[in-house]
């Protein structure tokens, strides 16, 4: 069983450095543009005798990771270095920024990576990167965490405020707008055009009268 395994580890090698070679020919025959014709790429996935498609995703693999082994066929997964957390991890990291992070006391994030560190290593389990962490409580809805944390400004400005202006006497409120008139103006003299206007109007909000407007 022993031989077999390494019999098959050798000729995923094998591949995966046939796999490089062509792929470095295809990478010093792009030049510095990097980009790769089609013919090339449908010529190299022919000879390696994978699709097309194939050898674009194995490219992309190989530009994030220079390495051989990055090449070898089979190899699936996540990128290196990314590892996904395992469902008690994720759970730890659930239940303290419940109990931690939304609260009224308004714990850092220093602090709930400190709380769900000691918990996991309490619990004999990975311990999260900050990063992760982070992502897990930027991923939470806004609202929910100004609510929560009781930051009363905040949750002000994302309330909604329903109601209108009103205007009980003329001249109570003079809306203004702006628009770009739909017409060139031209030099008198050679006839060239200059550009297009402005147009400023103010409107009385209760009588709806054009009190000014302003050409520029």
């Amino acid at each position: 069983m022993v031989d077999k395994d390494q019999a098959r580890r050798e000729l995923t090698w094998a591949e995966a450095c046939r796999r490089e070679e062509i792929i470095r020919g295809l990478l010093a025959g792009a030049g510095r543009s990097g980009r790769i014709g089609r013919p090339a790429m449908t010529a190299a996935a022919a000879s390696l005798g994978i699709h097309v498609a194939t050898l674009y995703h194995l490219l992309k693999r190989f530009r994030a990771d220079r390495r051989v082994s990055a090449l070898e066929p089979g190899k699936r997964g996540r990128p290196t270095g990314n590892k996904q957390l395992t469902p008690e991890v994720e759970a730890v990291i659930a239940t303290a920024i419940e109990e931690i992070y939304l609260q009224p006391e308004r714990a850092t994030m220093r602090a709930l990576v400190r709380d769900i560190h000691r918990r996991c290593y309490a619990k004999g389990l990975h311990l999260p990167a900050y990063r992760t962490i982070k992502h897990r409580v930027d991923s939470l809805d806004p609202k929910t965490v100004a609510r929560r944390r009781r930051h009363e400004r905040t949750v002000e400005g994302m309330r909604a405020t329903p109601g209108m202006a009103r205007a009980d006497a003329p001249l109570d409120f003079v809306q203004i707008d702006h628009t770009q008139v739909d017409l060139f103006v031209v030099d008198e003299d050679g006839r060239e055009p200059i550009g297009r206007p402005w147009l400023t109007i103010g409107v009385d909000v209760f009588s709806r009268m054009v009190t000014g407007f302003y050409l520029s």
